[in-house]
């Protein structure tokens, strides 16, 4: 409360919120030391009461781009020599509390991720197909029993 000379009086109610928690980077990929060979999935979350709606999230590459407010992102290491590399994750909230994360990788071009070959697909389709007719020829068999039986059925009378 305030007063003045005059005797008039003020009350103001001001609310604050004390803000000194650095925001909470967990990390799911990539892992340290991680090896990649095209694409670097880069996915992690942020938690904090206090985040702003934009500007809250840096992703810094190593081919120096930043990446803002993306918290799932695919970077493309396919122009990148192989050798370690770091990725810098950095967040920021209100009070200007900030928490950063660097994460070490290594581009190796001789690993490759495996694909599905037209042949590995061809053996695949036609493991199914095998399988299908093995089924349709028990489900067929387990029937002759039956036919046999009501054709001598048939017969007696």
């Amino acid at each position: 409360m305030a007063i003045d000379l005059s005797g008039n009086s003020s009350t103001e109610i001001f609310e604050f919120n004390l803000d000194t928690l650095e925001p909470q980077l967990d990390i799911n990929s990539p892992t340290e030391g991680m090896k990649v060979s095209e694409t670097l999935l880069i996915d992690f979350t942020v938690n904090d009461v206090n985040l702003p709606e934009n500007e809250a999230v840096f992703i810094l590459l190593p081919t120096g781009e930043t990446i803002i407010d993306k918290t799932l992102f695919e970077f493309d290491t396919s122009s990148l020599d192989d050798g370690d590399y770091e990725i810098q994750i950095t967040s920021s909230d209100k009070a200007v509390n900030i928490a950063t994360k660097t994460i070490q990788f290594t581009v190796d071009h001789s690993i490759t991720d495996k694909k599905p070959t037209d042949v590995e697909t061809t053996i695949d389709s036609s493991y199914y197909l095998i399988i299908g007719i093995g089924i349709g020829i028990a489900i067929g068999a387990s029937f002759i029993p039956l036919a046999i039986r009501k054709k001598k059925i048939s017969k007696k009378q």
